[in-house]
């Protein structure tokens, strides 16, 4: 099994840990989703450099497309799911909350 993941994707552990549960895979209801893979290493890129939608590299697809399914996927909380399902295993070191802590004062 390879635990190597390129610099900002996922790696062949991480993938087969979550493919079975993602939208858009044959024998689910609706459309078979041209390369899942492909659509999460891109999301993955997009959170894991910073960079706006519109500056996701061509070799992933159309930016908008991208943003609109990663959009669909949030609002079903498929997101939620795969943070789940790779949150149990403690040597997925790239998972990360990012969190802004606010401090409430009383007065």
């Amino acid at each position: 099994m390879n635990l190597v993941q390129s610099r900002h994707g996922i790696s062949d552990y991480q993938w087969n840990k979550i493919e079975r549960f993602l939208p858009g895979r044959t024998g689910t209801i609706g459309r078979p989703a041209k390369n899942n893979r492909n659509f999460v290493d891109a999301v993955v890129w997009r959170f894991k450099t910073g960079s706006p939608w519109r500056d996701i590299p061509d070799h992933f697809g159309g930016w908008c497309n991208i943003h609109k399914r990663w959009s669909r996927w949030a609002v079903k909380k498929v997101w939620k799911s795969i943070f789940e399902i790779l949150i149990e295993d403690a040597d997925n070191e790239y998972v990360m909350i990012d969190a802004t802590i606010n401090i409430a004062q009383e007065q």
